[in-house]
């Protein structure tokens, strides 16, 4: 058996509940709990049928994941890539200002749909 890194564990799991916390905030997004992963899953199916201010609706993971990167800079993967349409998955192995950075980012662009 591999032992675990103890000091790797504690900086994902505080990394992963500095997204959790920060997420909870955004409109129209639901964060589903990652207990044993470096990802979060967000569900987004509430945003479908949302109009973006170019007049685009989104229908789909993939549109929110578009929207998201050309509207805000943030970088999701589609859950559709994961057989999970409605879904967003978010890596947060990453150092905690673009956690913070990145959630705040999506929040502005999520408040300008209409």
């Amino acid at each position: 058996s591999c032992p675990y890194d103890v000091e790797l564990r504690n900086d994902l799991q505080r990394q992963r509940d500095l997204l959790h916390r920060e997420a909870r905030r955004l409109p129209h997004v639901k964060v589903w709990p990652t207990p044993a992963a470096f990802y979060s899953f967000w569900d987004v199916r509430e945003l479908f049928g949302k109009r973006t201010a170019d007049g685009r609706t989104l229908r789909s993971s993939d549109d929110v994941a578009g929207y998201l990167l050309r509207e805000g800079g943030v970088v999701t993967a589609s859950g559709s890539a994961f057989m999970q349409d409605g879904y967003l998955r978010l890596a947060f192995a990453t150092p905690d200002e673009h956690i913070v950075g990145g959630i705040a980012a999506a929040g502005r662009a999520l408040e300008r749909l209409a």
